[in-house]
């Protein structure tokens, strides 16, 4: 999937990320995302029902706080970034995961590893 990475002035590390947010089947597929980036610890999701909250995740990357963001709540993307302004942390490996992810990949559940005989 494509990403806009914005980076540091020095050019050396991804400081935050936009991604559409029509390639995924609700935040789901965002936590199944974040979960998979070795060293993402989830802070808090956003509350079921709770649409036209903006921040949809608060998390941790390498002791940074971060967050997924949905501008006004009803953009087609979301945002990737740090919260505080302390030294920026390299969100390229979030970034990588978020680029990976294949848009079809939303539209059925991932196959089984186990199979069946007859």
């Amino acid at each position: 999937m494509r990403t806009r990475p914005t980076w540091d002035p020095g050019g050396t590390k991804i400081v935050s990320f936009s991604v559409s947010s029509c390639a995924f089947a609700g935040l789901g597929g965002v936590e199944k995302i974040l979960r998979s980036v070795e060293g993402v610890e989830i802070v808090r999701r956003r509350r079921f029902l709770r649409v036209f909250e903006e921040i949809h995740f608060e998390f941790r990357f390498r002791g940074a706080a971060c967050i997924v963001w949905e501008p006004w709540a009803d953009s087609s993307e979301y945002v990737v970034a740090q919260t505080a302004d302390t030294e920026p942390v390299d969100l390229a490996p979030v970034e990588a995961a978020f680029r990976a992810r294949k848009w079809w990949s939303a539209l059925w559940p991932a196959s089984s590893s186990t199979s069946s005989t007859a």
